[in-house]
């Protein structure tokens, strides 16, 4: 979701020093002739989003759930146990029952109206300030053409593959990696 919104921002609003983009490049485009069985998506998706959320008597339940729940994501992903331990402490809310997950189902949707890959690759090409795409050796499947598109509609960009699957600025064995390219891109573009 950061990578679509930074770069429609970057594109929008000029005087931005920089941009970091880590699994992501641009809004998630749709096809040209998908509007109709988006607006269906819509539709079914509004009534699951107002479903009752799920609650964890404890903490350790919502970090065992969060883990396990990376599975059902697409490619080979994986996250560290502590990786889950970050998200749950940063995303519940404890209640007398047990604890939630604070995020809004309806941010998980598909966008009925979306962008179109054309537009995608436009607003790419609005982004003055340099770019830094970190890219998981097992990140979120993409379509490597189409990225590389995105990447070449980007007027200055660098991409750093790292070591990880999407969760790589988290877990134990990457995140030191992708931090350290982070701070070595912004040492560079503020020379």
């Amino acid at each position: 979701m950061g990578g679509g919104l930074g770069t429609v921002f970057c594109a929008a609003f000029k005087g931005v020093k920089s941009l970091t983009v880590v699994e992501g490049l641009g809004y998630l485009g749709r096809g040209e002739d998908e509007f109709d069985r988006s607006l269906e998506y819509l539709k079914n998706s509004v009534s699951k989003a107002k479903k009752e959320k799920r609650v964890f008597k404890t903490k350790a339940a919502a970090v065992k759930a969060r883990h396990l729940a990376i599975k059902n994501l697409p490619g080979q992903q994986y996250m560290d146990k502590s990786s889950a331990e970050i998200l749950v402490e940063g995303g519940t809310i404890e209640l007398s029952s047990g604890f939630i997950f604070d995020y809004d189902e309806r941010a998980a949707m598909k966008s009925f109206r979306g962008y179109t890959e054309k537009e995608v690759l436009k607003t790419l090409e609005g982004i003055e300030c340099p770019v830094l795409a970190v890219k998981a050796q097992d990140g979120w499947p993409v379509d490597e053409e189409g990225f590389m598109r995105r990447v070449d509609a980007v007027p200055d960009i660098r991409v750093k593959e790292v070591e990880g699957s999407h969760y790589c600025h988290l877990d134990e064995k990457s995140h030191k990696k992708v931090w350290d390219t982070v701070i070595d891109f912004i040492s560079e573009v503020e020379e």
